[in-house]
Formats: structure tokens, sequence, C-alpha cells
């Protein structure tokens, strides 16, 4: 009797075990779909706020609009002051057409000094269907002007010196068109060396462009065409060919441009493809080249393609998501070496382009009733940082050089622009390499453990690695120096805490309370 009820024991803590551990898995799978959920939000939040809305303005049919033309009238083309109070100012962060995560991307980015003598001509590609006539006004007042030449091409005739009527049979056949007339494009100060053909719905930071394409040693050549943008597998079934998105615009040089002539003659595909797609296909076959690889070090996007909320909110690992876009992550980088970063990571701090649209059409925030000439001009404001007075500014938490307040320290400044290793470092009378091996300050035992260490290397995307620092002016120049020589260019991001701002070695002057407690800034230690 005692047995049996010893096994009838054994087999009720089995069971309560496995019930257990059951219990477990379920509260797991639940965490799981909690956390895919609250990915997903996002949309589904914008879908019952959207229909919400339709409920509720369904008599009314009001939509909300930051500028109409009265008001740009009446406000001497101002975005700032409008009469009834609707200026794009008045709308706080995250809460406008750029959308939650939209808004941190764009403080993210930021616009490059431009010195570059590159002549950028800026083309707006758009149809009758699009309303030209209703962007353009926003872009005219927004980043056209950085621009070196600005063109706008509609298929109807618009009453704006700036637009130019271009149609034809077919699409491609108004695409060869378009390319023979910016051809022969030109203004007072000459031709141009940069062409970048975008829509509507594309918004430019043309210092920024011109700063990387300066970096393509070739770009000028007359003998190298060079066809770039935000690279795009468009067919899993055809995961070796690239595009680039037509969303976020493509640019080509002048050898490129001259391949206008020769675009009648390229055999296109027997099955139609988007527009974008038999360009790359016929620039392969007549000059075999492809959309070249714009990713920056940190495979962070140049030219997003679907747009900055969208993009910041992308995660390949979330596969309900990575369905929703034609993006194949993975197809680009078993085939292409680009890898792309998910979510805030993969918007690179020196973007170029990007669209005001999802791959759906839609504005690519979390808020609907908005136009994209709306967000155009909301997105310039905020990249521009004009709205620092309307908004709450942040606490003043570190100096700029000249002692102005609000400096933004770039963590990736020192990475992208490294000094030169100097021979003759500051305080020795020898150089760094005259020494015998462990004659110098590394001692022989140390030269022998410095033997031993080996830098590894890889391909595969690393984590991110933020160095930090605290130092102080007096160290600037030995110290400090001797760290932005060497170690600190290979972190991702380098940053020296002091008391005075000085970008080339990393160091950013940092407010704080009370008094300073290190005694080295005035005296010696």
């Amino acid at each position: 009797m005692h047995r049996v009820f010893r096994v009838a024991v054994v087999i009720l803590l089995l069971e309560i075990v496995h019930k257990l551990s059951t219990l477990q898995r379920l509260m797991e799978l639940q965490d799981g779909n909690d956390r895919l959920d609250n990915l997903m939000e996002w949309a589904l939040h914008d879908h019952q706020m959207h229909n919400a809305d339709l409920q509720q303005n369904k008599t009314s049919q009001k939509v909300k609009v930051l500028f109409s033309p009265q008001m740009l009238v009446a406000s001497g083309g101002s975005r700032t002051n409008s009469s009834n109070g609707t200026d794009i100012c008045r709308i706080p962060p995250s809460e406008g057409p750029e959308g939650s995560m939209g808004f941190q991307a764009l403080t993210k980015i930021q616009i490059a000094d431009d010195s570059s003598s590159l002549r950028l001509l800026c083309i707006v590609v758009t149809d009758s269907t699009h309303h030209v006539s209703r962007t353009l006004p926003a872009i005219l007042q927004t980043y056209a002007p950085a621009c070196d030449g600005f063109l706008a091409v509609s298929s109807e005739s618009v009453a704006n010196e700036d637009v130019v009527k271009i149609v034809g049979n077919t699409e491609w056949e108004r695409l060869t068109r378009i390319w023979k007339h910016v051809q022969n494009y030109k203004d007072a100060k000459g031709p141009f060396d940069a062409f970048h053909f975008g829509i509507e719905s594309t918004y430019l930071v043309p210092s920024n462009m011109r700063r990387m394409l300066a970096t393509y040693s070739k770009f000028k050549s007359e003998l190298h065409p060079m066809y770039l943008g935000g690279a795009v597998v468009a067919s899993r079934k055809d995961p070796q060919t690239r595009h680039c998105g037509g969303k976020s615009g493509y640019t080509l040089n002048r050898a490129a441009l001259q391949l206008a002539d020769r675009l009648s003659d390229c055999s296109r595909p027997h099955d139609p493809l988007p527009i974008d797609q038999e360009l790359a296909h016929c620039l392969h076959q007549l000059a075999n080249i492809q959309c070249v690889k714009t990713v920056d070090q940190d495979s962070a996007l140049r030219y997003i393609e679907f747009g900055l909320d969208y993009q910041a909110k992308f995660s390949s690992k979330t596969k309900k998501y990575a369905k929703r876009t034609p993006l194949k992550v993975k197809p680009l980088a078993d085939y292409h070496g680009i890898y792309i970063r998910d979510g805030l990571q993969g918007i690179a701090s020196d973007a170029v382009a990007f669209s005001m649209v999802d791959v759906r059409g839609n504005n690519t925030s979390d808020q609907e009733g908005y136009t994209v000439a709306d967000a155009i001009r909301r997105v310039d404001a905020i990249l521009k940082r004009k709205c620092k007075a309307e908004w709450d500014d942040p606490p003043v938490l570190a100096l700029a050089a000249d002692g102005t307040p609000g400096y933004i320290h770039d963590a990736t400044y020192l990475r992208r622009h490294p000094p030169s290793l100097r021979e003759f470092p500051k305080g020795d009378d020898f150089g760094v390499c005259e020494l015998s091996p462990g004659s110098g300050r590394e001692g022989p035992v140390g030269h022998r453990g410095l033997k031993k260490i080996r830098i590894m290397t890889t391909d595969v995307p690393k984590k991110r690695v933020l160095c930090m620092i605290y130092t102080h002016s007096r160290r600037h120049s030995t110290r400090l120096r001797a760290i932005s020589e060497t170690y600190g260019p290979r972190c991702d991001g380098f940053l020296a805490a002091s008391n005075e701002t000085d970008p080339t070695i990393g160091a950013a002057n940092l407010l704080h309370e009370g008094p300073e407690a290190c005694k080295c800034w005035n005296e010696k230690c």
C-alpha cells in the first residue's frame, strides 16, 4: 500500500512539473506576442486613429493643413507667425507628419558644412496626377535654394518658370526625353557635375549630397559613369540585380548622363517592369554599372527609400513588418555585401535624400491628413532647427568652441576625420619609431605583451562602441591628441568630456552644476 502511495505521489509531482513547464512556456509565448504587438502597435494605432477621424469628420471632411497658398501670400512666404496660428512650429515635436520616430531621425541627421566645388542640379520628375503645382512651392521654399540649379519636369503645363513640360508616348520615351533635356541644361555659371532625379515627395539635403559625392574620386571623370541611390533588390527570384529606389531618387554624374543618347538602343525586358527597374536594367546593359553602394561605414542608409519614420521603425526580425516592404535586406547582404541596420541605427547622420511617403504611398508617420507639401515644410523646419524658439529648448549641456551654448557633439566626427599620426609627439625629441622595440615606454615585457595581442577584423556588422574619456584642456595637446591619432578613430563614436570644445580631437565642453573638483585646469598636475 505504501509503495502504491509513493508511486501515486511521484506521478502527481511529475504532472505538476509538466503543468508548470507548460504554463511557463505559455507565458514566454505571451511575452513574445506582447513584444511583437508593441512593435506593430504604431501601425494599428495609425489605422484606428484614421478610422476614428473618418467617423468624426464624416460631415465636414476637414483635413489638417499647415500652409495654403493664401497663407504664404499673406505672410510673405514666411513659415512662422501665420495669421491663423497654424504654422508648423505650433504643432509639438513628433506630433506632426514627421512621426515620433521620424522626429528622432531628423534630430540625428546633421547638415554638413559644404565647401565642395561640385555643382548639383536637382530635378523633380512628376506628372499631372501628383499635383506638382501644390507641392512645388514647398520644395522651392525649403531644399531647392540649396541646390546649384533646380528643374521641375511635369506632364502638364504649370504657370511657373521652374517647370518644363515633357511628355512621351510611353513612360520610357518620356524618361529618355527628360535625360536629353537635362543633358543640355546649363545656367549662367555653366554645366553641372551632378544630377539628382527625384519625385515631388522626395526631400534632399544638397550640402550632404555634395559632400558625399566628393568622396568618390571618379565622380567627375568623363570616362566613368556612376549611378547612385538607395540600393534595392526588386525580386527574390533575381537577387543579383539591384537598382536605385525611385522614392529617394537616384544621382548621376555627367558621364552617366551621356548615356541618354543610347537609352533607345537598350533591349528592355519582355515583361514590363517599373521604370526605375527598367532604367537599372539598361544602365547595366549599356555600361555595366549598377546602383552604387552608398551606405556609410556603420551600414546606415544615406538614401532612405521609405521615409524616416517608416525606416526608423523597421525591424528585419519582425516578419509581419518586414514583409510589408520590398527592401530585401537579406539578399542585399548575401549577394551585394550591403548590410542595413534596423531602426534609427539604419539612418545615417549624413543622409542625403529620403521620401515623404512609405511603401504603401501613405504619409510615413503615425499621423494622417497631412499633404506632402505639409510634410516637406515640417521636415525642413525640424532638420534646420527652425522651431527652437517655439518649442521648449533642452537644457544647455555643452558649449561650442567659441562659447556658444547648445553645442551638439558629433560622436562620429573623429572616426570620419582621423588626424594624421605625428612622427614627433609633443615633448619628445625622438620619433615614435626611432627607438628599438622594448626600449621605449612600453618596456621589454610590455613589448612582448603587445606582440601577443591581435587586432581582430570581420566583415559582419559589429556591435557599435562609444568610447568616452574624461580630460581637460591642459591635456588636449598631449594625451588626448595621442588618443585621437591612435585608437580614438577606431571607435564607432568618441567623446572626450572636457572644459574646452575641439571637434578635431573629439573634445566637448560639458557643463555641470557646482564647482569643478579637478584643479588641473589652472595648475600643473
